[in-house]
């Protein structure tokens, strides 16, 4: 089942339901009515909207009364484990509940941001907070300062969440591109918190900083690199990702894995694979010194779109360490299989071996599709 066809006329109707028993005389009907129409033909976020809109034009004011009544139409809050998938899947329905506070509760900022901290609790209000940054960023930042002891991960997540530059499905706030400064302070409290669940996003938002701005974000890097805590080594290491896949020397070098490494042979069989099935790829490597060298390895791999255009696309392998003047054999498995977000049209596909960032060998094979 795709996520958009959650948001039916069941749900709309479901929705409904609670919006009654919050809500003296909810004209159920005319909201059914308006939310559902056309609702089929939309996509997931259009549909989000569409019951927001709903229910912009039914939930009775003023805004504290609104959101009071919204509050009680969310249902308990979600346990400490920290599963984004948890997450989605049970708090779903209340996705058009962040869209109505970020398009209506504007005009009473404490009684909306009340109730997304009370969302952000069951589902999230990442996406509900962006209107009020873009309203007045000093005013959220503080609001969300406050928020940095919440006992909740998941009001302690929404602070560096929300806050992201390349927030995935999110409206763009420009004004946080300036103000890098004022959301590192957030991340700062954050970097070691005890929950895995918030220093994901911190590692994520380390890295949008990365992108936004790589100067200032490998001075934070080579900063926190520094601290004994192992918490912070994960943010970093996480947060880095990307670069360790580009192979950015500076981020190479602090990790160690900056030597040169000799590859004695790269290879991958079979040479025609069949879209389904699984390519092998397998090389020697050899440490050309009388020192251990630390090696991360990856790999690229390139081949067409569908578009007819050309993608590359890099790999994980493996850490390994060589002692001096040894040789390692490794091997790995590649299935040749499409995602919804990536297809593999036949032809001519290549892979290039990355030993410490540095392309160490090719080896071709020819995708068909059965």
């Amino acid at each position: 089942m795709k996520f958009k066809d959650w948001y039916n006329r069941a749900l709309v109707e479901e929705l409904a339901e609670r919006f009654e028993s919050a809500y003296r005389e909810f004209p159920v009907s005319s909201f059914v009515e308006s939310a559902s129409r056309g609702l089929e033909g939309l996509e997931m976020m259009d549909r989000v909207r569409q019951i927001a809109a709903a229910m912009t034009e039914h939930i009775p004011g003023p805004t504290a009364v609104a959101m009071s009544g919204l509050i009680a139409c969310m249902g308990p809050p979600l346990d400490e484990r920290g599963d984004d998938a948890a997450s989605v899947t049970s708090g779903y329905a209340l996705w058009p509940f962040g869209a109505y506070i970020g398009q209506s509760g504007l005009d009473d900022w404490a009684a909306s941001w009340n109730a997304m901290d009370e969302l952000t609790q069951r589902l999230t209000s990442e996406f509900a907070v962006r209107p009020f940054l873009a309203e007045d960023l000093p005013r959220s930042l503080e609001l969300l300062r406050q928020r940095l002891t919440h006992p909740s991960h998941h009001v302690r997540r929404w602070v560096s969440e929300g806050t992201r530059t390349r927030l995935p499905w999110a409206k763009a706030v420009p004004q946080l591109r300036n103000a890098i400064e004022e959301r590192l302070d957030l991340l700062e409290a954050l970097k070691s918190d005890p929950s895995l669940y918030v220093r994901r996003s911190v590692a994520n938002h380390l890295q949008d900083i990365l992108k936004d701005d790589l100067e200032r974000g490998l001075a934070v890097v080579e900063r926190w690199f520094e601290d004994p805590d192992p918490n912070v080594a994960w943010v970093v290491k996480h947060a880095c990702r990307g670069l360790l896949k580009a192979g950015h020397p500076k981020i190479l070098e602090l990790y160690g894995w900056n030597r040169p490494i000799e590859s004695l042979d790269f290879g991958v069989e079979p040479r025609r694979v069949v879209l389904g099935s699984s390519a092998k790829l397998f090389t020697t490597l050899r440490c050309p010194g009388t020192d251990s060298v630390e090696v991360r390895l990856d790999y690229a791999l390139e081949g067409p779109t569908p578009s007819g255009g050309r993608f590359r696309k890099v790999f994980r392998w493996t850490d390994v360490v060589i002692g001096g003047s040894q040789t390692v054999s490794l091997e790995k498995v590649h299935p040749m299989i499409e995602r919804t977000t990536r297809k593999l049209p036949a032809g001519d596909y290549q892979f290039t071996l990355l030993a410490n960032g540095s392309p160490s060998g090719v080896g071709a094979v020819a995708l068909v599709r059965t």
